[in-house]
């Protein structure tokens, strides 16, 4: 099937959804172009119904590739499109996202230029046309862009976030498109590596991004003093922020293994996750809850590149990596949060298999705990130990439009043996 990817790292992605009841099979569906590498993939789903999938093929030269399904058929291999390289070379991984009217946004750290560069189809997937580079900070020679993530709010306004690299990280920074992502403004400094209250061998690294409603912007990061989380937010679209917050306590001198990902359910709570057992926490009226163990205390957990979704409004959804197991395993577990549910609608039905174009014409750029945690259960057990970059567990947001109790993921399992 493949030629010869590198050592350790997976050669397919593999696609699983849970239909409300259980999780279906996991089945081999996509395989890097040229028989490369398939690493840190990553999901989102338009109203259309189609299922968006971008991975990165590994190493100096690796590329972003992008395939799509329909979200009623995509674990059979038929369904999806073929897949077409988006941009090259992409530092480690990146990120999709969809938007309310469908279209798709992507981030990446290029190695060649060590900006952040951002792709968007306003076609669900079609057509490429809009290529930005943002600046990625006053870079010294030593330094580069990585682990980018965005989000889009309900004004379409466009917010990416990014750590500028080496280890443990020099600074978090972020960017706001005001017009869908055309042009941007001056990237700022979120945290520095020099703030004293770092203490040696630690600095900034793997910050997120969520949004709500209009103007609502939140950012969670592993932080000072020893990559202890870190929260801020914005009332106002990003234009001005609040003072930094600790969150999940539990959690000093450990962790940068993923970042902390975040939801926010349909009362306006603000859900995030982190390593560990692993952690969830939650936001609102301006203060944290206690932390939450997915996993009894007791219980050993070694839970890394942990994702959250939301469906129905105030279902979560939550899976991870563990690497206390030999060899790793994927987990997911599910819980209730205090918030109003949202009826499901179907699936729409597709009539078309559309083509697909890479076309790039360049644009510069300008300028108390409210859940209650079901069981957990093993997803897959077949991932493969000694993964270097252990993205392999990923999440896709439920259609915002649909609200069907759905969740999708990809993994990338399969070593090379061939």
């Amino acid at each position: 099937m493949t030629k010869n990817p590198p050592p350790g790292q997976g050669d397919t992605l593999f696609y699983a959804r849970w239909d409300g009841k259980q999780w279906l099979p996991a089945t081999d569906v996509l395989v890097s172009p040229q028989g490369a590498a398939a690493e840190s993939p990553d999901l989102a789903v338009t109203p259309d119904g189609y299922l968006h999938a971008v991975w990165g093929t590994g190493g100096v030269k690796s590329k972003l590739v992008y395939a799509r399904a329909p979200a009623c058929c995509a674990n059979n291999a038929r369904n999806w499109s073929q897949p077409i390289v988006l941009g090259s070379p992409v530092n480690l991984t990146t990120a999709l996202v969809a938007d309310d009217k469908g279209r798709l946004h992507v981030v990446f750290a290029s190695l060649e230029t060590r900006n952040i560069v951002y792709r968007r189809s306003n076609d669900g997937g079609v057509t490429w046309p809009v290529w930005v580079e943002i600046p990625g900070g006053a870079l010294g020679t030593d330094e580069f862009t990585a682990y980018p993530r965005l989000a889009v709010d309900k004004r379409g306004r466009v917010h990416v976030v990014w750590t500028v690299m080496p280890w443990p990280g020099r600074f978090v920074m972020y960017a706001r498109s005001d017009d869908g992502g055309d042009t941007w403004n001056e990237p700022q400094i979120i945290d520095s590596a020099d703030r004293a209250d770092y203490q040696p061998g630690y600095g900034p690294i793997l910050i997120d991004v969520e949004t709500y409603g209009k103007d609502e912007v939140h950012l969670i990061w592993d932080g000072a003093p020893t990559v202890e989380r870190n929260h801020i937010w914005s009332l106002d679209g990003g234009d001005t922020w609040s003072s930094i917050s600790l969150l999940i306590p539990e959690i000093t001198e450990a962790g940068r293994s993923g970042w902390n990902d975040m939801v926010v359910d349909s009362a306006g709570t603000l859900h995030t996750i982190a390593l560990g057992q692993p952690w969830h926490a939650s936001w609102s009226n301006g203060s944290w809850s206690r932390s939450t163990p997915l996993v009894p205390i007791e219980q050993k957990s070694c839970a890394e590149w942990v994702r959250i979704a939301l469906s129905l409004g105030n279902r979560l959804h939550v899976v991870w990596v563990d690497r206390c197991t030999e060899p790793n395993q994927i987990w997911y577990v599910q819980g209730q949060a205090l918030a109003p549910a949202i009826a499901a609608q179907a699936l729409p039905t597709i009539t078309s298999a559309p083509v697909f174009s890479p076309t790039a014409q360049s644009t510069l750029a300008t300028k108390p705990v409210d859940s209650i945690l079901s069981t957990r259960v093993i997803v897959d057990k077949t991932l493969p130990s000694g993964r270097t970059d252990p993205m392999s567990a990923i999440i896709a947001g439920v259609i915002p439009a649909l609200l069907i109790v759905s969740l999708a993921f990809i993994m990338s399992v399969r070593q090379n043996q061939r």
